[in-house]
């Protein structure tokens, strides 16, 4: 009976730990120490030059996205009237995973949290792209200066692969949920039958 009990304790406790929440951890970011970045110098986002940077999800997990960030300011005097578009995409462009608005002004980083948390898999690579929502409005992507070096595209008049500074951005999210294994929920539940069985027999 005591090493029926052990076994139920095991059982429990491991599916208790693999339900606790996750919290949120970077996937990916170009941002140097302090979220330092390159604010003389970056990409124009503008109508007919929207910028898109890839990045790739370490293979040793998937994430849910949280929020992405990014080093970026309106481009011009005044305000915008419009926000910024950032999508998350796969390569190419022609599968959006979620698209998203933000409303940028001086030089700063904004944070843009995910709405519907799409899973980003091990070892796959992702585009953040970033586009106006008014084409007669201009922002800029700051640089990165930390060296990294990746390619990026222009869409989508033309797709243009050019290893130069990757611009300024971070992907957070949260570990994706691992599914328990049947036979581990099967285990645990048949443990307590038998616990309870046995409270019953030793009563009697």
């Amino acid at each position: 009976m005591k090493r029926i009990l052990s076994l139920v304790l095991v059982a429990t406790a491991v599916l208790m730990v693999s339900a606790l929440p996750a919290s949120a951890v970077t996937v990916y970011s170009t941002f140097g120490t302090g979220d330092t970045y390159d604010s003389t110098a970056g990409y124009v986002v503008s109508g007919d030059s929207n910028i898109a940077a890839s990045f790739t999800v370490p293979s040793a997990n998937s994430y849910t996205l949280d929020s992405i960030r990014i080093g970026a300011g309106f481009y011009g005097t005044g305000g915008p009237s419009d926000d910024l578009i950032v999508r998350l995409t796969n390569n190419g462009g022609s599968t959006v995973y979620e698209s998203l608005s933000v409303h940028v002004t001086n030089l700063n980083i904004y944070t843009v949290p995910s709405a519907s948390h799409p899973i980003l898999t091990a070892g796959e690579t992702y585009w953040v792209v970033l586009s106006p929502e008014n084409s007669s409005e201009w922002f800029d992507w700051q640089y990165n200066t930390q060296g990294i070096k990746g390619f990026y595209r222009t869409p989508p008049v033309t797709w243009v692969n050019d290893l130069n500074e990757t611009p300024a951005f971070e992907v957070n999210g949260t570990l994706a949920p691992v599914p328990i294994p049947s036979a581990l929920l099967l285990m645990g539940s048949g443990l307590a039958g038998l616990v309870g069985i046995g409270r019953r027999r030793m009563r009697k």
